[in-house]
């Protein structure tokens, strides 16, 4: 009888893991993207991986240079591999029809606070114009734009914020705090259980358990220490660009799993609110729904990185549009 009852358990076990383990396969093999170059660099102590060298743009004293700063979208990530990223587009648009050199200083998982930081470090150096690409995600604040917020302050350039005190002081930030969202943290491991908690978005009243959460209410809420820091950064980066007589804009880069006339478009509130704070950015959305292959231009169905097609239409709006 015992063993009759664990061969039912192995069978019925056995008969759920299977599918989950080859849909894993499956997810793994549709995520892959060709590796690529990276430059680890370092400011404040606090460390960096560029797509572009940092010293050889620290060394070129004679060249005037452009900037690209930004999170993984402008750090290239799955598309840079082959040099289809936009910016690696850009380039070779433009080689050899302009007198300048382009850096990409975008870098994986940052916000506007390492935007500042990252600019700060290598403005003095016949910098011509900065292209500061902004992103969905960096409305939010957690710990690691907390310890670049804490540099900030030493550096002179932000006052301190409290919320980061409390976030360093806890370790605990809008990711984190909660069994469910260390739960949620813990299974985003797999690619099975990120595939199924996008699916598990259409119900609202879920994302809030998630640790990978949406940002739609910082977006609807100018009062909030997220909303009013973010306009503060973007106020700071532009005011300090200005004062070495450097070009500078903002441009904002949609993510691109849902390229519809419907889309809530929050980002559009913040974008009005910094134009009334005398920050223009540029919006790439109506290009997008212009341009698009598909609604959907994510890399694969667990990663929200645009693909190299996204990236060729967004290197098409930058030529059109900012440089």
């Amino acid at each position: 009888m015992i063993k009759k009852i664990f061969f039912i358990f192995i069978t019925v076990s056995f008969s759920f893991a299977l599918p989950l383990i080859l849909f894993e396969i499956y997810l793994i093999y549709d995520q892959k993207y060709p590796p690529y170059e990276q430059f680890e660099y370092k400011i404040e102590n606090i460390k960096y991986k560029f797509n572009d060298n940092p010293k050889k743009y620290s060394s070129d004293i004679s060249s005037e240079k452009v900037i690209f700063l930004g999170d993984s979208f402008v750090y290239g990530n799955v598309c840079a591999g082959n040099k289809k990223d936009f910016v690696n587009r850009v380039k070779s648009k433009i080689k050899n029809k302009k007198n300048y050199q382009i850096f990409n200083f975008g870098s994986y998982a940052r916000g506007p606070s390492d935007y500042l930081l990252i600019f700060n470090h290598f403005k003095e150096n016949n910098l011509k114009k900065l292209i500061v690409v902004l992103n969905y995600n960096d409305i939010a604040i957690n710990v690691v734009d907390c310890k670049t917020i804490k540099v900030l302050n030493k550096l002179g350039l932000i006052e301190n914020i409290k919320l980061c005190d409390k976030i360093l002081n806890t370790n605990v930030d809008r990711y984190s705090g909660t069994f469910l969202k260390s739960l949620d943290n813990f299974l985003e491991n797999t690619y099975v259980w990120r595939f199924t908690r996008e699916k598990l978005y259409i119900f609202p009243f879920l994302r809030k358990y998630y640790g990978r959460t949406t940002f739609e209410s910082l977006y609807q809420n100018k009062n909030t220490i997220y909303y009013k820091t973010y306009i503060e950064l973007l106020n700071v980066i532009k005011r300090e660009a200005e004062n070495i007589g450097t070009e500078i804009e903002f441009v904002y880069f949609p993510e691109v799993n849902y390229l519809k006339k419907d889309n809530p478009k929050y980002w559009k509130l913040f974008i009005n609110e910094a134009k009334k704070n005398n920050i223009e950015v540029k919006d790439s959305w109506e290009y997008f729904l212009e341009n698009k292959k598909s609604n959907d231009m994510r890399w694969s169905l667990t990663d929200y990185h645009p693909n190299c097609k996204a990236h060729k239409i967004m290197s098409e709006y930058i030529l059109k549009y900012v440089l």
